[in-house]
């Protein structure tokens, strides 16, 4: 797969991750790292307060539920996906000579696998952002700017970027 094929495709992921994020948040601080019903208790919570914020119709609270729920497989599938890879690199690290084939072919696998799930997360993401009015578009985009803002500013960004690629 040619890098610029994968960097559209992993770009294409983060932005739609990172708007669902960012809109569902509302602006606050949430941690993803629960697992099974910790993760659906606060996606529920960040959709209430989406809701709210944005004055959200039935119809595009019910987009947004789509869109949340197809994140939230996307992010269960790639999480056991990323654990049965770390597994096996972990095996190949332990060989006497990396099989480089084999873990490219694990690259290869994680890729596919992001890549065959774009389509359906973009696509509802395009609907919920379809049924969306222009106020709300901008108070999404004020959000999203907001945060980058902020977790620029955090992780040292805006101060000349992370201390290691200085």
């Amino acid at each position: 797969m040619k890098k610029t094929k994968k960097l559209i495709v992993g770009s294409l992921i983060a932005i739609t991750l990172g708007t669902v994020g960012v809109l569902a948040a509302g602006g606050f601080e949430h941690r993803w790292g629960h697992q099974g019903q910790m993760a659906g208790m606060i996606a529920e919570r960040m959709l209430k307060h989406a809701t709210k914020e944005l004055d959200l119709t039935e119809v595009q609270q019910q987009n947004l539920e789509v869109l949340q729920q197809k994140v939230l497989s996307l992010r269960s599938e790639g999480r056991e996906a990323k654990r049965e890879t770390r597994k096996q690199v972990m095996m190949q690290l332990s060989q006497p000579t990396l099989d480089q084939e084999q873990v490219m072919n694990l690259v290869r696998e994680r890729l596919q696998m992001a890549e065959q799930k774009a389509p359906e997360v973009i696509a509802a993401l395009a609907v919920f952002s379809d049924s969306l009015t222009a106020e709300q578009k901008e108070i999404i985009k004020s959000r999203i700017e907001n945060r980058k803002n902020h977790h620029g500013e955090h992780h040292g960004q805006n101060q000349g970027g992370h201390p290691a690629h200085r």
